[in-house]
């Protein structure tokens, strides 16, 4: 009996490491690749990039046609690729290429970090080096964390930093002299995670929490409470100080006030709330089994519920809440708003089956978390294995476009890839790259240039000569009322997934 248990344990972890390999793998894959790793990565690459052109004061506009890269998230993580992307560009190599490795880099360093710091939370506070390596193996094989570990995005820099915050927090907490030493670094982790993407607060704010709490019970004293609260603003007002001073004044309209009045023209709902959780879910299935499938496993057993737990599970829930109000506000969140909730779930889940008595369970009932790791490892497969077969068909047709001596015979300024803005990086008019979405929202409250100005200028100049659209969308061109045809260009081939618009007399 002892030995079928070893059986089915080592089954389980064996299913949960090779789905964090594939995962990871398939990263790696697409991380070292030219192609955008996620939905408009090259939008926010042209955002970091952009300071070497324009300064760092151009980050957050003016937008207009000459600087259309249109960003609503806080500055440190756009600050910190443009700064590793200098020594490359005095290598000579290409600023956008520059900032593409540099951003991916800090991404893939910010998930290397991350994965440290949950298995640290998840051995510690009565934990053991088997739930260690379940939470790390988990993240790593998590859909919810996706490709944002190899994409030049904030959201894995931010996410480490809070999980950094929220491992001090809970150490802090288990110290037996609490003071405001073992606090300051915690809060200066949650400071710096706000700067890097400002929805990042609830781990601050249930830290703040805990310490009010703390003080009202008499268990750490009002320098305890104050000054690591203090420390933190400190940080965060004399950043966004200096930011405000080189962005003159747009820091704090663009990343503040922006995103409220944006909540009036793309607000989500409960409806879009459903659609985001029922991706979440799909990404999420075999997490949720493994947690389903552990708890029973450790019912009766005397398993105590410490401060890490405690603290886990709070955030978990705060964290749900915190997406489901943002999907509410706004119909551009997604997904990705949920990776500190992943976060908090694995650990609490692999925390849990390393508490698991395996001499006291019958055989049956670990079985049931054997194929949980089963079910994560099949999603995951099937979940790479559709990501890879859509790049590959995507990539075979846009061969099979770029060979057409009509687009061959262009130089890059004379084609333009409309809602493909990472083809235009790289095979078209770079100069308009801009992520629809976020554009249209800034159109409708008037804060850049519309695209009827600037876009319709370039495509009615005649230096353009021809147009690629998604056949979905064909002859449309976002920001544009008038379509190709009433632009002056007519269908001229259809390449799988893509229409080709050629200028009439070119």
């Amino acid at each position: 009996m002892e030995s079928a248990r070893t059986l089915v344990r080592r089954t389980a972890w064996t299913c949960l490491l090779i789905s964090a390999i594939v995962y990871q793998l398939f990263n790696a894959w697409i991380g070292v690749g030219t192609n955008d790793t996620e939905n408009l990565e090259s939008t926010l690459v042209y955002v970091a990039a952009g300071q070497f052109d324009r300064g760092p004061g151009s980050l957050y506009g003016p937008f207009s046609g000459s600087n259309p890269h249109v960003v609503i998230q806080a500055p440190l993580y756009y600050r910190l690729t443009w700064i590793a992307a200098k020594p490359l560009v005095a290598l000579g190599i290409d600023r956008v290429a520059a900032t593409l490795a540099a951003g991916r880099t800090l991404s893939y360093l910010s998930l290397i970090a991350l994965l440290v710091i949950v298995a640290r939370i998840a051995a510690g506070d009565g934990g053991s080096r088997l739930a260690a390596a379940w939470s790390a193996a988990m993240l790593a094989a998590s859909a919810v964390i996706s490709s944002f570990p190899v994409s030049v995005r904030p959201d894995t820099l931010g996410i480490a930093l809070q999980t950094l915050g929220i491992a001090l927090t809970i150490r802090g907490l288990n110290r037996p002299s609490r003071d405001y030493h073992g606090f300051i670094p915690p809060f200066i982790a949650f400071a710096l995670a706000f700067c890097v993407k400002q929805h990042l607060v609830v781990g601050w704010g249930l830290s703040i929490l805990i310490l009010i709490y703390n003080y009202t019970r008499k268990n750490i004293d009002l320098k305890t409470l104050v000054v690591p609260i203090a420390a933190g603003s400190a940080i965060v007002l004399v950043y966004f100080a200096i930011e405000q001073a080189t962005t003159r004044g747009m820091l704090i309209e663009s990343i503040f006030v922006i995103p409220g009045l944006l909540g009036r023209v793309s607000a989500g709902s409960w409806r879009y709330v459903a659609t985001v959780f029922g991706e979440i879910a799909k990404r999420s299935v075999g997490p949720i089994a493994i947690g389903a499938a552990a708890i029973p496993l450790v019912i009766g057993s005397n398993k105590r519920f410490r401060t890490t737990d405690r603290y886990l599970l709070v955030c978990l829930i705060l964290e749900i809440a915190m997406t489901i109000a943002l999907c509410k506000k706004s119909s551009g969140a997604w997904y990705n708003y949920a990776m500190q909730a992943t976060v908090c779930g694995s650990i609490l889940a692999a925390r849990i089956v390393g508490s698991i008595e395996w001499s006291s369970i019958s055989l049956v009932r670990p079985a049931a978390l054997c194929l949980a790791t089963l079910a994560l490892l099949v999603s995951d497969v099937r979940i790479v294995v559709k990501a890879a077969r859509n790049r590959f068909g995507e990539q075979a047709a846009l061969r099979y476009l770029l060979n057409d001596p009509r687009v061959s015979a262009l130089n890059r300024n004379e084609r333009f890839f409309a809602r493909l803005p990472q083809y235009n990086r790289m095979y078209g008019r770079d100069d308009a790259i801009v992520d629809d979405w976020l554009y249209s929202s800034y159109e409708a409250i008037h804060a850049v240039e519309p695209r009827s100005v600037w876009l319709k200028a370039k495509l009615t100049d005649g230096r353009v000569r021809l147009v690629v659209t998604p056949v979905m969308k064909s002859g449309e061109i976002p920001g544009l009322d008038e379509k190709l045809p009433e632009l002056g260009y007519a269908h001229a081939a259809r390449y799988g997934p893509y229409d080709v618009w050629e200028r009439i007399g070119s």
